[in-house]
């Protein structure tokens, strides 16, 4: 028995995200454990944010965000550069495009999925086991079904999004299931990544 951290939960947010980065073609995004410590940083006060105000909208996180840039003293930049200090998405939320609206969706979602796991012990996972009954397979659908009312459902090539009960527990059956369990197995059955990255 073990309780989610919520570093943990930072992480499984900063996974969401660079799967999302990825489905949008951006592959740019670093795997927590070699992810700079800046963007560590960043998610682990966007999850303390909202486990500290639940209720906060899409809108407030991206705020809360811009806070936390101007405090460390990023301004807009047209291309991110982190040696610049200088983020495309410093602008206010209602500027935002919709792609990156979806970003604070996801991020607000995850970290709602997640919270009871901050109180609640998960048992361990034993080696044979129903994989629709498994805690990570429960988890990975909330953040599948989260995402698909993100994008309205549809994906990126305009075909319509199954729903994560049509996978029928076969998760290697398209590249958003296997995303979203992905993710959802390194935070529930494995400890925190240990970051490697300077800042």
């Amino acid at each position: 028995m073990r309780k989610i951290e919520s570093t943990q939960i930072a992480e499984l947010c900063h996974e969401v995200n660079r799967a999302y980065c990825a489905l949008l073609g951006d592959h740019s995004q670093l795997p927590w454990a070699n992810a700079p410590a800046w963007a560590r940083e960043s998610a682990i006060k966007g999850v303390e944010f909202h486990l500290a105000n639940p209720e906060a909208s899409e809108a407030a996180s991206h705020e809360s965000w811009l806070k936390q840039k101007e405090a460390d003293g990023w301004t807009f930049g047209l291309v991110k550069d982190a040696e610049k200090k200088q983020h495309p998405c410093y602008v206010p939320f209602t500027a935002l495009p919709a792609e990156q609206q979806v970003k604070d969706a996801l991020f607000k979602a995850t970290v709602a999925a997640t919270r009871r796991l901050v109180e609640d012990p998960q048992p361990a996972v034993p080696a044979e086991y129903d994989v629709l009954a498994a805690p990570e397979w429960k988890l990975a659908g909330d953040l599948y079904e989260t995402y698909c009312t993100a994008v309205g459902g549809v994906a990126f090539n305009g075909d319509k999004l199954p729903s994560w009960h049509d996978f029928s527990g076969d998760f290697s059956k398209t590249k958003q299931a296997t995303a979203w369990m992905t993710v959802a197995l390194r935070v529930l059955r494995q400890p925190p990544q240990t970051p490697t990255a300077t800042p």
